[in-house]
């Protein structure tokens, strides 16, 4: 937060979502947070991606059984294939990116 003057979180799992536990909030006048508590899906955020390429193959399958790859806007990732190949970035980059995936007009990494 110090370094990017943006809001900073710390999330965990919860069920087949994840959730912020803390967070500290941006000084700046335009700023992005869900809030304390709020839930938000694993496939289309980019914790819950951090999340889902740790995940053990099984594990992953088992999860996305259950909550499937619902489209949150236009650009949501709606496909196992395309999931992948994001998870795969995720492993090389050491973060994850959602680019409209959750909200609209909303990009961070």
């Amino acid at each position: 937060m110090e370094r990017t003057g943006e809001t900073a979180s710390l999330s965990a799992l919860y069920g087949p979502s994840a959730s912020d536990l803390n967070q500290v909030e941006s000084k700046n006048l335009m700023r992005v947070s869900n809030g304390v508590g709020s839930l938000v899906p694993l496939h289309c955020t980019a914790i819950g991606k951090v999340f889902l390429a740790d995940f053990a193959p099984r594990t992953l399958r088992d999860t996305l059984k259950h909550t499937g790859l619902e489209a949150m806007t236009a650009h949501s990732i709606t496909s196992r294939k395309r999931l992948d190949q994001e998870l795969e970035a995720v492993k090389l980059n050491g973060y994850a990116v959602d680019d409209e995936a959750f909200a609209r007009q909303l990009r961070h990494p």
